[in-house]
């Protein structure tokens, strides 16, 4: 009973996008059923015999009622609802990461993440992200990879809760002779866009997810920091980052890198705000037709610098990919 009542509170207290607690949660859930059937079976409380009202019948009759109680404590306490709604990961990718710990370019932590693939809800996502963390070697003399990769792709901005991956470099999109989209590396054709966008239902409710734009034809993808409701109109959830097999904490060191602001030091929606944001559309606007680079918008933009150094799949087969002339 008092462990079915700790797991509630353990519920309780961990939001939802806690992939620690969660994950350790799942794991405890066989343990403490066989403990508690373990611990009512001696204490009489589900086995017992007939109670009769003898000297010590309330007793047992105590023990049966604390350990029923227990029992709903321990269901309700446990997360049933997420566990069956997890789409299920048919593919694991490993992607290292550069941090820039500060502003010294030689202070760098390394930080490893291993994605789970939902192939089933998500098979173009995860065929394009499979493709792009296939292993590629390195050409010195072209200094090109052999073959498009996400090794060498940088993170850029964290905007609503979700840090986003730049281009993919050597890729540019294009259209084929039958008016169909396509994507090239090298100028040389390797993948075919759909004509539909991906789309399933699930929601960016946590921490921990891969998402990308459902109309983006780049490769590219981000991992949410938190629940961004934002995202669910036209962003694809196609993943996780499994946070038991990645470096421990590394939603803490990807949560905490400083971003560029060019908001006003004034209360949002006070008159003084309002006239500031005015301002900076006309000015930015202006600067934008005069083809001034400084136009550009910065917000949401990392302030450390985060590149992938290496990828590859581990789980199931590499994706195959051939570069046609």
């Amino acid at each position: 009973a008092f462990l079915g009542f700790f797991l509630l509170l353990l519920r309780t207290a961990y939001p939802r996008d806690c992939v620690g607690a969660m994950a350790a949660m799942r794991r405890m859930r066989v343990s403490l059923l066989v403990l508690l059937c373990v611990s009512c079976q001696k204490g009489q409380g589900l086995r017992s015999a007939p109670l009769k009202m003898v000297s010590g019948s309330h007793v047992s009759r105590g023990r049966a009622v604390v350990g029923g109680l227990g029992g709903l404590a321990l269901l309700a306490g446990f997360p049933w609802t997420a566990a069956a709604g997890t789409p299920r990961i048919t593919a694991k990718v490993q992607l290292d990461l550069s941090v820039v710990k500060d502003f010294q370019a030689t202070a760098k932590e390394p930080v490893r993440l291993v994605l789970g693939l939902y192939g089933n809800e998500a098979p173009e996502a995860t065929s394009r992200t499979t493709k792009l963390a296939t292993e590629a070697s390195y050409d010195e003399l072209d200094e090109e990879y052999s073959r498009p990769t996400f090794e060498g792709t940088i993170f850029l901005r964290n905007l609503d809760g979700v840090i986003e991956m730049g281009t993919v470099k050597g890729i540019s999109e294009d259209v084929d002779d039958k008016g169909d989209a396509v994507l090239l590396y090298r100028k040389k054709r390797f993948y075919a866009v759909p004509a539909e966008p991906e789309r399933n239902s699930l929601k960016h409710d946590r921490a921990g997810l891969l998402t990308r734009s459902r109309y983006a034809s780049d490769p590219a993808f981000g991992i949410s920091m938190e629940a961004s409701a934002a995202r669910d109109e036209d962003g694809l959830v196609f993943g996780e980052v499994i946070d038991e097999l990645s470096t421990p904490g590394w939603l803490e060191k990807l949560r905490s890198i400083p971003v560029y602001s060019d908001g006003s030091m004034e209360p949002e929606g006070s008159i003084a705000d309002e006239v500031f944001r005015a301002q900076r559309k006309f000015f930015r606007g202006v600067a934008k037709a005069a083809k001034d680079t400084r136009a550009e918008d910065r917000q949401g933009l990392l302030l450390r610098r985060v590149t992938v150094t290496g990828c590859k799949v581990l789980d199931g087969n590499a994706a195959k990919l051939s570069l046609a002339e």
